[in-house]
Order: structure tokens, then C-alpha cells, then sequence
């Protein structure tokens, strides 16, 4: 309950500061450049005076400014577009409501670290953070900007972790929508800019046509992960012939969505800050008639790759050239140097601070010719891309000036068909998927969004076009259909992790994700079995408990520390494998809250009381249902006297 009236409170407290920034100047532009301040410029600004010794923000100080939002809600009511802020405030409450039907996260997403981060860079005053998770020395690298939205929020609005993190997405999807409904709005009534924003924010590729029924079981949480990851699933998925040779035949295509991003996987990924920066190109470029509209597009323009390379640095070369191409290519924008120098000047103050650490972003990625026998099957392509295309093509058709920056936008995707961004891997299925992924993904939503907008306001005989919206339509319904219902599974259902990528219920997950969800957030230490894609920690991912187990390869992406990772890695493996009276020490010195015992650790009834007697002076034993060769399972939580010493 205490929870439930924190996020009314905190949502309450955003709508009024969204209109009191609109008061303050904003309200002649909309919304959407008011919402890019809060998901965008406040946590960079934030980010940039913490690397340089500066913090911004003190806890609770978002409340303080709440009679600023009174203020002007109540001075001047008719400068703030009150349908508009309360479209958004729909949109944001909506995406809460699917991420509270299974507020924990994908087994598929890197998620597990983000409450660590997020709890590190909170309680943190300077950056680089320390990790108070001791398995390393500081949170760095670009996981470090997304990660500092709901860090920002929870110190602002002194919300819990968990849900700033889930109020973080929410808010990056309404933004994502308010803006794509701005744009359209310049040419298209309210309804018909609504159904088009909902359409590019909800909708799958391609892909989705395929998957009328769906390919795994109707009660499992696999229902949205062939929309996204079609072509790595395995031929025998599949009842169409020409579908499995196709599969066969294909890399690793995976193209995200905001939707499968945020709702699906609830992942902070840092892609989800580049759709943002491509809704807000749209948005510019969309405004340009108003006064000062090419100024501002200009000034966007420039700013986009030094923002690109604080949300992800490998969408900079694409995002760098579409900007470059955007702007030199306008002469109404070219027009605008000054704005574009103010554009590109702002980026680079607010972006340098970071780069103080920039040794921690070498991800060891070079760029290589893409060998031909990684390229993707002409079928794949028209697959994965058609829906965008027909948009493409109805601009065309209609004589639209965005045709000529959906062109761009289709030359900069075929690039991937020419160019490898390569880890060291340069063969296998596997090789393109990253590349794929940073890069496809903001281009085909941006294509998306720019085809709807080329068709908006259609009027006459020439609304035939619509036609070629239908399968982005039909994509938008199926892929929405899934998440909601993977969603919805999330919640009901405990899983394992099969030979065949199959989640399925087995007895005692079902106990454990049970008995965390009724766990306050703490920090739960869980068995893992490799230092990278095990089952666990799934458990804690899908009750939404921070875990100090994570795979070593994605821990170290954000905190930039391998070495700790391992030695976290191989002391979590260690303590399971032969704690005995000494057992309490590790989970004393990493303040650990719960600690998951399941089969496949292998436990015996002896082997559990010993753990269990070095132990009891601090935790007490949920048993749960015992497996075949006597194996045992269950929890240990910490005595809440212990909590109150915390």
C-alpha cells in the first residue's frame, strides 16, 4: 500500500512539473521537448556535474518543486495543454499497469544488474560510483546514463528502487508516444495521431505477420520473443518448410521494439535512450513550420552524436551520418549554423564530463567488412523490413519530403549488409547480433514513425493510401497481443530453462519466485551454475529482487570491472559448493537478505542442515519440495530482528 501511494504521489508530482516547465516557455512547442528535459537532459546534466565532483540533486527535492506546479496550473491554466498532459499521464499509468502484472524482469534481459546499479548510483554523490554490491569497484560505462533516470527519480521522489525503475520505463514509453502523437498532430486530427502513435509504438516488425498463432505455448512467457528473435530460434520450431530453410540460413536478426524492450524484458537497455532521440528528430522535423522550428531542428541535428555516444556508442557512425546528412542536406537547416552550433556546443559540454572515463567504454568493437556468408537472405530482409518499406513507399507515392529521409534511412540499414561491427566474432549465427541490434533497431522505429507521419492527413482519393499501413497495423496488434499476454504468464507461471530455449514449470521455482515475491526488495544471493545465459538467476529476475549472481560478461559491461566479476562469480559458486561452517560469512559481508537453494544445487538433507546450523543465528529456512535423489530446495530469509540491526 505504502508503495501504491508513492507511485500516485510521484506520478502526481510529474504531471504538475511537466506543466509548470510548460509554463515556463514550453507550452508554445508541446509537451514532448518538456518531456525530453525530464528522460533526457536532467539525468545527463545530473550525470555530467557527478563526474565532475558536482551533485545535483538531494533526496526528496522533487517534492519542493511541486508548488511550482501549482503555481502554474493555477496562474495561467490555458497556456498548459491540459488534454495533452492528460493523454500522457494516460500512457505513463497504462505502461505501469502491464508492468505491475509481473513487476519483476525477463529471463532474455540484462536487467539482473539494474537494481545493483541503480541502487549504487542513487546513494552515490560523485561519479564513478562505488558499487555497494562489492563485486566491484564502481558502476561505469554507458550503462551508467539510462541507469541514472531512475536513479535521479528514486533520489528526487524518494521512491523505492524497483519502482523508479519500472516508473523510468514507463515514462521513456510516454514520452515515446507524446511525441510521435506531436508529430502527427501537425498534419493529422487528435484520433487519427493517437491510433498512428500507438501503432509505431506497440508495433513488431515484420516478423509479427508470421506469428498469427503463436510458435511456443499459450501459458508460457515465450509469447514475445519470436517476434524479436525469429530467426534464432531453432528450424524445428516451425511448421512452414520454406520458414525453417530460411531460419536455417539466417544470422542473428534481432530487431527490438520499445515495447518488447520496456514491457517484455523491463530492460534499462540503452537503445531504449536512442528510440527517444529518433522520436525527438521526428518531433523536429515535424515542427519546422513553427517559429524557430528549423532552428531548433538544426540545433538537434548537431546535438544527435554526441548524445548518441553518451546513450550507446555503437549507433554514433549511423546516427552521425543520418544527422550529417539531415543537416547538410536542408538548405533551410543549413541556414541555422548558429543553432546548430549552439546544438552541437550544449551535447558537448554536457557529454565531455563522461568521457573523463572513457578507457571503461572500450568494448573492443572494430569495424570490418561484413563476410558474405553473414549476410542476411533477400526473404529475411523483405520479412523484417516490410512493413517500413510500403510506408516508404506510400511517401513516396505521395510526393512526401520524407521520402528522401526514409531513403537515408534504408541506405543506412544496408549498410549492415556491408559492414561487421565485430568483437572477435566473424563467424557463426551469432556473430551479427549485436550490430544488428544498437543499429537496426532506432532506424527501423525512426522509418516507422516517418512513414506514418509521410501518410498522416491523407485527403481525398489519395487516402487509398492507407492501404499500406495495414501491415504495420497487423504487426502493431500481434506484437501487442504477445507482449500483453507474455506478460500476463509472467506473473501466473514459475519456469525452467530447457535444452530446447522452452520455459516450463517445475515445482520448486514455483515455490521460490512465490516466496520472493512476498519478500520485501532486499538482495538475494542465488546459485549460479556458468558465468554467462545459465538459468539462474532467474528466479530473482522474475520476482523483481535485486541479486548480487549475474553473469560475469554483462556485469562487467556496466561496472567495467571483469576481474571482480569473476571473483564474485567464483565465490557465489564456491559458498554453494562447500560452505559448511563457515557459511555465514559471505552473505554477513554482502548484507544478502534471502538465499535461493534449488535442485539443481544438488543438496542433501545432511548437506542442508549443516548450511542451515552455521546460519540460524541470523536466517530461518522456508522449506520447499523436495526433488528425485532426495534433493532439496528453499529459502533462507533473513530474522527481521537481523533487519532492524541493518
Amino acid at each position: 500500500m505504502m508503495s501504491l501511494i508513492l507511485l500516485l504521489a510521484a506520478v502526481t508530482a510529474m504531471a504538475l512539473l511537466v506543466a509548470a516547465m510548460a509554463q515556463l516557455g514550453a507550452a508554445r512547442w508541446g509537451l514532448s521537448p518538456v518531456l525530453l528535459l525530464a528522460v533526457l537532459g536532467l539525468p545527463l546534466l545530473d550525470s555530467a556535474l557527478r563526474h565532475l565532483g558536482l551533485p545535483l540533486l538531494f533526496p526528496g527535492c522533487g517534492y519542493l518543486l511541486l508548488p511550482l506546479g501549482i503555481w502554474a496550473a493555477l496562474r495561467a491554466p490555458a497556456t498548459v495543454s491540459w488534454r495533452r498532459l492528460g493523454l500522457f499521464t494516460a500512457v505513463l499509468l497504462l505502461v505501469l499497469l502491464l508492468r505491475g502484472l509481473a513487476p519483476g524482469f525477463d529471463s532474455f534481459g540484462e536487467n539482473i544488474f539494474s537494481l545493483r546499479y541503480v541502487q549504487s548510483l542513487r546513494l552515490a554523490n560523485t561519479y564513478p560510483a562505488p558499487d555497494v554490491w562489492q563485486a566491484s569497484a564502481t558502476v561505469a560505462t554507458y550503462y551508467t546514463l539510462i541507469h541514472n533516470l531512475p536513479a535521479l527519480l528514486s533520489r528526487a521522489l524518494l521512491l523505492p528502487v524497483p519502482l523508479a525503475v519500472s516508473l523510468s520505463l514507463a515514462l521513456i514509453l510516454a514520452t515515446l508516444w507524446t511525441a510521435l502523437y506531436e508529430s502527427l498532430r501537425t498534419r493529422a486530427g487528435a484520433v487519427w495521431s493517437a491510433v498512428g502513435a500507438g501503432a509505431v509504438l506497440t508495433a513488431g516488425t515484420g516478423v509479427s505477420l508470421l506469428l498469427w498463432s503463436p510458435v511456443h505455448a499459450t501459458d508460457s512467457m515465450m509469447l514475445g520473443y519470436p517476434h524479436v528473435r525469429l530467426f534464432d530460434m531453432r528450424p524445428d520450431e516451425f511448421s512452414w518448410p520454406w520458414l525453417q530453410t530460411l531460419v536455417q540460413a539466417s544470422p542473428s536478426l534481432p530487431v527490438e521494439t520499445p515495447l518488447h524492450v520496456a514491457i517484455y524484458l523491463g530492460d534499462l537497455h540503452p537503445p531504449l535512450l536512442t528510440l527517444v532521440m529518433m522520436a525527438m528528430l521526428l518531433w523536429t522535423w515535424a515542427h519546422r513550420a513553427q517559429p524557430g522550428g528549423d532552428a531548433r531542428h538544426a540545433a538537434w541535428l548537431a546535438a544527435l552524436p554526441w548524445l548518441s555516444w553518451a546513450a550507446n556508442p555503437w549507433t554514433v557512425p549511423h546516427v552521425g551520418l543520418l544527422a550529417a546528412g539531415l543537416l547538410l542536406g536542408d538548405p533551410l537547416a543549413r541556414r541555422q549554423w548558429r543553432a546548430a552550433l549552439v546544438g552541437f556546443g550544449i551535447s558537448w559540454a554536457l557529454v565531455t564530463p563522461l568521457m573523463l572515463h572513457s578507457a571503461l567504454r572500450d568494448s573492443g568493437v572494430s569495424i570490418q567488412g561484413l563476410p558474405a556468408a553473414l549476410r542476411s537472405p533477400v526473404p529475411a530482409l523483405l520479412i523484417i523490413w516490410g512493413p517500413a518499406l510500403l510506408l516508404g513507399l506510400g511517401a513516396a507515392l505521395r510526393r512526401d519530403r520524407s521520402t528522401w529521409v526514409l531513403l537515408g534511412i534504408a541506405l543506412l540499414a544496408l549498410s549492415m549488409e556491408v559492414l561487421h561491427f565485430s568483437q572477435g566474432d566473424n563467424g557463426g549465427s551469432g556473430a551479427r547480433f549485436n550490430g544488428v541490434l544498437k543499429v537496426w533497431s532506432p532506424l527501423h522505429f525512426l522509418a516507422l514513425g516517418f512513414g506514418v507521419y509521410a501518410l498522416a492527413g491523407l485527403r481525398g482519393r489519395a487516402r487509398g493510401l492507407w492501404l499500406l499501413a495495414v501491415p504495420l497495423l497487423l504487426s502493431a496488434a500481434l506484437h501487442g497481443r504477445d507482449v500483453v499476454w507474455a506478460q500476463w504468464n509472467k506473473g501466473q507461471t514459475a519456469f525452467d530453462w530447457s535444452g530446447a530455449d522452452r520455459l516450463t514449470l517445475r515445482a520448486d521455482r514455483g515455490f521460490l519466485m512465490r516466496a520472493l515475491q512476498h519478500r520485501p526488495h532486499g538482495r538475494t544471493l542465488e546459485r549460479l551454475g556458468a558465468s554467462a545465459y545459465t538459468l539462474a538467476p532467474l528466479t530473482s529476475m522474475l520476482a523483481g529482487q535485486a541479486t548480487v549472481s549475474g553473469w560475469v560478461h554483462h556485469a562487467a559491461q556496466a561496472s567495467g570491472d571483469a576481474a571482480a566479476e569473476q571473483r564474485r562469480f567464483e565465490a557465489i559458486r564456491g559458498w554453494y559448493d562447500h560452505a559448511g561452517a563457515d557459511a555465514l560469512d559471505l552473505p554477513q559481508a554482502w548484507a544478502i537478505d534471502s538465499i535461493l537453494v534449488d535442485w539443481d544445487a544438488g543438496w542433501s538433507p545432511a548437506r542442508l542442515a549443516e548450511v542451515a546450523a552455521a546460519l540460524q543465528s541470523v536466517f530461518s529456512f522456508q522449506p520447499g519440495p523436495a526433488g528425485h535423489d532426495e534433493r532439496v530446495s528453499g529459502l533462507f530469509v533473513r530474522r527481521p530482528a537481523e533487519d532492524e540491526r541493518r
